[in-house]
């Protein structure tokens, strides 16, 4: 066992989101499970003059102002007794990213469908595809993950309208960081490619550039996030496209395809997923009633 006298601990992200703060020792013990840890006990570092131990963390809980912890070590062994002021560094889960597991209580045979919507979009006739669609047959368990990585992508679609599939020709990865952030997406003798340049946009946003050469009506261009699309629209010549990335999640249930053009006005039995602060792992339960029923772990 492992006590840690510590009222406050400090948090920072990984690239590309360079965010930190502090949590206090409560809110680590009550978001335990919902950050992944129960199921992948996260490794920690405890380190200090005399002390230089790696060991797994587990089953964190309160005990008279302290943080009581399961230590298994891995790499060296803590003194018996108190170890004076030492670091504890925790490794965050080992994805770094989100996860959406999906219980399916329903009768319905169905696929289960991520999808994400952008109410501050200023991009005309943008529409949400079906970001991730998985098979789902009653009593199953499915399981949802992704990250804040994210890409630029075309695809000849034709018209863009509901219900078509989008099915990328080519990915760029991107960042939203000044120097990563922008694209062109040109094509020559209907060649379509991206190529460096296209406007410069703020940090935060990621532009996308189309120039002269695009033809009406042959190509779609989409924001992705880990290597799938997210949202697409009709490309059209000189013109430029600015995304910012604030992700609204939602799940629903259907004949959807992974990557399909989705109408909202069709869409029913849907439900927001909202990640509490420092969450990163949620449960959803399709009811019997075809309800949702969403918790964080």
């Amino acid at each position: 066992m492992l006590t840690v006298n510590t009222k406050k601990l400090e948090w920072f992200t990984d690239r590309p989101n360079r965010d930190a703060g502090s949590i206090s020792a409560k809110e680590l013990v009550d978001h335990w499970n919902g950050w992944g840890f129960k199921g992948d006990p996260p490794n920690a570092a405890l380190i200090g003059r005399d002390t230089d131990v790696i060991g797994e963390l587990s089953q964190p809980r309160l005990r008279a102002g302290t943080v009581q912890f399961d230590f298994k070590p891995i790499r060296g062994e803590p003194a018996d007794g108190k170890l004076g002021k030492v670091s504890l560094l925790i490794d965050p889960t080992g994805w770094g990213g989100y996860q959406r597991t999906v219980v399916n209580n329903s009768p319905n045979v169905t696929n289960i469908v991520l999808y994400q919507t952008s109410p501050d979009t200023t991009i005309p006739n943008l529409l949400s595809l079906a970001w991730f669609s998985k098979f789902s047959s009653p009593t199953s368990t499915l399981t949802f993950q992704w990250d804040q990585s994210y890409q630029l992508m075309w695809a000849q679609t034709g018209t863009l309208v509901p219900g078509i599939v989008f099915d990328a020709g080519q990915v760029l990865d991107t960042n939203p960081v000044p120097g990563e952030n922008s694209a062109l997406l040109t094509a020559p003798n209907d060649d379509f490619q991206f190529a460096a340049g296209g406007a410069q946009v703020p940090a935060g946003s990621i532009g996308l550039t189309m120039d002269g050469t695009i033809p009406l009506n042959t190509a779609s261009y989409a924001l992705g996030q880990t290597q799938q699309p997210v949202f697409a629209a009709q490309a059209q010549p000189n013109i430029n496209a600015v995304f910012t990335p604030h992700p609204v999640y939602w799940l629903t249930f259907g004949q959807y395809q992974q990557g399909e053009a989705l109408d909202p006005e069709q869409i029913t039995n849907n439900i927001q997923i909202q990640f509490p602060s420092g969450v990163t792992s949620m449960t959803a339960t399709l009811n019997a009633d075809n309800t949702w029923t969403v918790q964080p772990g």
